[in-house]
Parts: C-alpha cells; sequence; structure tokens
C-alpha cells in the first residue's frame, strides 16, 4: 500500500494542491511501501524458501556478501527454478550462492531519493524480460529494500492523476481570472469612457 493515495472521495481538486500530502510530481521513492528481506550469500537456500512461504507478498530476496550487496533473487525466479525436479534436493539444503549463481541477472539498483516520475522512466528502460523483476532500492548508504513494480505503477498512475487535476485547477483558475479582469475592464470603461478608449488604442499593436 502507499503512505498516501488519491481517489474520487478524499481528493480535493479545489484544495491547495502546492502542500498537498497526497503523491505529488516531486514524490520519492522511499515514501513507497519497501520490502526489506536480505540473506547472506552462504546462507540456506531453505530459509528463503521458508520466508517466502511466510510473507506472500515479498517480491524477492536481496543477495548480500558480509553486508555489501550482491544481487537479488526475484521470487518469481525462485518459485520457477524450485518448482522444477529434483531442484528442491539440489538447492534446499545448500547455500543461497549456488541458487543465485543459476539465476543472477542484472538489477535495477536505484536511489530512494530517487523521484516516482524517474524511476518509472528507469523501469520502462529496462529490456522486456527484466521489467517485472523488483527494483532494489538503496535507502541509505548502504541499505537496500525491494520495490515491487507494481508498487511503482500504482504510484506513477496516481501521480499522473496529480498532474491531470492540478492542469485542470489552473486552467479553471485561469479562466476565472480572465472572467474578472473582463468585469474589471467592463465597468472601467462605463465609469470612464474616455480613459478607457486611450487605454485600448494603447493596448492595440497597430498603435504602438
Amino acid at each position: 500500500m502507499l503512505d498516501k493515495t488519491i481517489s474520487d472521495s478524499n481528493f480535493d481538486p479545489d484544495g491547495d494542491l502546492f502542500n498537498s500530502a497526497y503523491l505529488n510530481l516531486t514524490s520519492k521513492i522511499n515514501t513507497l511501501l519497501l520490502h526489506d528481506f536480505q540473506i547472506e550469500i552462504d546462507e540456506l537456500t531453505e530459509k528463503v524458501s521458508k520466508k517466502f512461504q511466510e510473507k506472500p507478498n515479498l517480491p524477492g530476496v536481496i543477495v548480500t556478501e558480509k553486508g555489501q550487496l550482491v544481487g537479488m533473487i526475484s521470487r518469481a525466479k525462485f518459485t520457477q527454478n524450485m518448482s522444477r525436479p529434483y531442484s528442491l534436493e539440489l538447492f534446499l539444503n545448500r547455500p543461497i550462492k549456488s541458487l543465485y549463481d543459476l539465476l543472477k541477472t542484472d538489477i535495477l539498483l536505484i536511489s530512494g531519493n530517487t523521484s516516482v516520475v524517474k524511476g518509472m522512466q528507469k523501469l520502462l528502460e529496462r529490456p522486456l524480460e527484466l521489467m517485472q523483476e523488483p527494483i532494489v532500492v538503496e535507502v541509505t548508504p548502504q541499505v537496500y529494500k525491494l520495490l515491487d513494480i507494481h508498487q511503482l505503477m500504482i504510484a506513477h498512475s496516481e501521480v499522473h492523476l496529480y498532474a491531470t487535476r492540478l492542469i485542470g485547477k489552473l486552467c479553471r483558475q485561469l479562466k476565472l481570472n480572465n472572467e474578472k479582469f473582463k468585469e474589471l475592464e467592463h465597468r472601467f470603461s462605463i465609469h470612464n469612457p474616455v480613459q478607457f478608449r486611450g487605454f485600448a488604442v494603447s493596448q492595440n499593436p497597430r498603435f504602438r
């Protein structure tokens, strides 16, 4: 879940959007739901299997060596490989390194201070076969968590909704200002017809 969400029921299009607590154009990745699950490369694969059973929403596991980032194994790839014949016997009671060496692939590593919009751009730049893989987020130096891409997509859609409604609000405000200006102009022309004609002439490019 997101920290704050926008819906038709709780979004005020006439509210102060510039001080909104909802997701906006500058919202950061670290405001989204991030998953914290790491394993040292010499720990048993069985630990990952049990954790995935306990936490069905975990998108993957971060692999480290002496606290340093090595890589990531997604739940999807883990499950796909472990469901193959003899995989349980081959990997379950062996260090995760054996499975990681088989499944390792390029990861998308981004800072937690990256904006949601920029994060989505980086996701779309990935090869098609890697776009479903979780994103590794460096929350603080040497501290890593995982972001499910579906959370990012939801957040990006809400930022887009925010931008759309902000533009709508600004357009309505501009229209209202124009109407007020025309009303003042009309009143001025009635009470000061001579000055108004002089003003109108000065504003006409033909007479400049």
